[in-house]
């Protein structure tokens, strides 16, 4: 089948994406003093926008502060929770820009998986998910109201840096989807009880942030469709998600698990064109349910598979992270006329140096450069 699909323009609302290749968030590992984009962000993502992927989401970014903590210490993640880190992002915005392609930030606040290191963890009810047994403090309904407003500030500061628009992140584990599934959240008020309740924290800020971005802005979300034993169901999935889109979501991407289950996140080992396209029974679901653009992200590794998925209607974008780590340069490559798979052998490796405190990179490459040196191969 012709990739000539993947190349062609498609809408989130009222936002014209040149192609249907998607940069998933990707945490990149490097330090953030302040909580500060650093320059390795500006060339990670410049670099793609120069090989023509189409929509870059950047990594997570979070909306609220540590507290009292001295931010001028080293950060695990970027901030959007107040005007001064707006100068920075749009450096990446305007950098990326310049070759055509739109920028997304995501949004979050980590909920139970919170650095104990800055801040005792809040999230929805005081449940165990996390390696260290660590359990959160309830939220209370006031920090909820505050952290929704933060949410709605840190959206339109985006809008007012020139950001494309908002990844509202809904998965992994972070705060929304503690919201969003039973096995985390245990509440008996507003937020908590029902789909609809459950759901209620993410169309809240919906019902807030839509009337004054406008339908220039796109907000989408990251949404779980599985997380954990006792967690989120299909059924439940496809509710939810129907009420974001009721709400004014302007698309989905598709995805599942937390960060206690990687594996589920970023399979390893995808060998076959079987092995790829995860999360592709969801998407298909709610492409059957809904009328809404869809992102695809799951183990994408071979042009053909994603032709086929853009065909047959079962999503509009292509979504990869691991790919792009190890091959920026991919979607030039399969526009050049090479169509072979992404050379990503989902090893995880990329993982690994993450959770030693490295940045992200692909040790395979690294691997093959080190090698060639030692023979003296240019």
């Amino acid at each position: 089948m012709s990739i000539e699909s993947l190349f062609s323009s498609h809408k989130i609302a009222d936002l014209c994406v040149k192609n249907r290749f998607v940069c998933s968030a990707t945490h990149l590992g490097t330090s953030y003093p302040g909580g500060f984009p650093t320059e390795h962000q500006f060339k990670f993502y410049g670099k793609l926008a120069e090989n023509d992927v189409g929509l870059i989401i950047t990594e997570n970014t979070l909306v609220d502060g540590y507290g009292s903590c001295d931010r001028n210490k080293i950060f695990s993640n970027c901030m959007m929770d107040d005007d001064s880190y707006m100068e920075s992002w749009k450096k990446i915005v305007d950098e990326v820009h310049k070759y055509g392609s739109k920028i997304f930030i995501q949004l979050s606040h980590p909920g139970i998986q919170e650095s104990i290191r800055f801040r005792h963890p809040l999230a929805p009810s005081p449940v165990q998910l996390r390696p260290d047994g660590v359990i959160p403090d309830e939220l209370t309904l006031e920090q909820i109201k505050s952290l929704i407003e933060k949410f709605v500030d840190a959206c339109i500061r985006s809008k007012k840096i020139g950001f494309d628009g908002v990844q509202l992140h809904s998965a992994h584990g972070y705060l929304i989807s503690n919201f969003i599934s039973p096995f985390t959240n245990k509440r008996r008020d507003k937020y908590g009880g029902n789909n609809r309740n459950r759901a209620r924290f993410l169309t809240d800020i919906l019902e807030k942030v839509k009337p004054l971005t406008g339908n220039d802005f796109p907000i989408i979300t990251k949404l779980n469709c599985c997380d954990v034993e006792g967690g989120l169901d299909i059924d439940q999935f496809v509710e939810i998600a129907g009420h974001y889109i009721r709400k004014g979501i302007d698309a989905i991407e598709v995805s599942g698990g937390t960060t206690a289950n990687i594996t589920c996140i970023s399979s390893k080992n995808i060998k076959s064109e079987e092995d790829e396209a995860y999360f592709l029974k969801y998407s298909k679901l709610l492409k059957e349910n809904f009328a809404i653009p869809l992102i695809l992200v799951g183990g994408l590794r071979s042009p053909n598979i994603m032709s086929k998925i853009i065909a047959n209607n079962q999503a509009d974008f292509i979504s990869m992270s691991r790919p792009f780590i190890s091959e920026p340069a991919l979607i030039s490559r399969w526009k050049s006329g090479d169509h072979g798979k992404a050379k990503c052998i989902s090893c995880n490796l990329c993982l690994d140096e993450l959770m030693k405190g490295k940045d992200v990179h692909c040790v395979v490459n690294e691997q093959i450069l080190k090698s060639k040196k030692s023979r003296n191969i240019p």
